[in-house]
């Protein structure tokens, strides 16, 4: 449990350290993009890095809830199990691999069978009324609504394409392909 909060305040720090280098150094790097791509040689990558600290409070709950009497002390045997990330030790694993990639299969298979039933939950809501660059549709053709998230704007159902989500929870690209006149105005100032 220490050393995962050793890694969480590193990983803090460590990241810290290159935005600070990055800045000062600004007048060799020209464009932000340029700063953001030396960040990124140098760091962990950027789900890595923001599912450490989930982990490490996992972990800390766990531990609490055992202390509590919540879960037994058996639950802590298997605690290196408990990540937010795929399992993927070395090659020897493989056969355990196999078995968890079929089983997430399933799994999927399930979730997408799921899809027809809708849940007032799985209904993402907001009350924004302007989106700049970004497509909202009323209505989709029912063939592609695997390819489309449900929305709630304004008390009124939408659908927004998962790639434009995608774009939109990128941490490295501010604006969405589709926006042609912003990538025309960077491009002649």
């Amino acid at each position: 449990l220490e050393s995962a909060w050793y890694v969480v305040f590193v990983c803090r720090i460590w990241w810290s350290w290159l935005k600070k280098e990055s800045s000062s150094s600004s007048s060799k790097r020209t464009t932000a993009c340029e700063q953001q791509n030396h960040i990124n040689k140098y760091f962990i990558t950027k789900p890595a890095y923001l599912s450490v600290e989930p982990n490490a409070h996992n972990m800390l709950y766990m531990v609490l809830l055992v202390k509590q009497h919540s879960l037994p002390k058996q639950a802590l045997i298997n605690i290196h199990l408990f990540n937010s990330q795929g399992y993927d030790k070395n090659d020897d694993d493989n056969v355990l691999n196999d078995e968890q990639n079929q089983l997430d299969d399933e799994a999927l298979l399930d979730f997408e069978n799921d899809d027809d039933v809708v849940d007032e939950e799985d209904v993402l809501t907001s009350t924004k009324f302007e989106f700049n660059g970004i497509r909202v549709f009323d209505d989709i053709d029912p063939n592609l609504k695997q390819s489309y998230f449900k929305i709630k704007l304004n008390d009124k159902i939408k659908y927004l394409h998962k790639q434009s989500a995608c774009w939109l929870l990128s941490n490295k690209i501010t604006k969405l392909s589709s926006d042609r006149l912003s990538r025309c105005k960077q491009q002649s100032s």
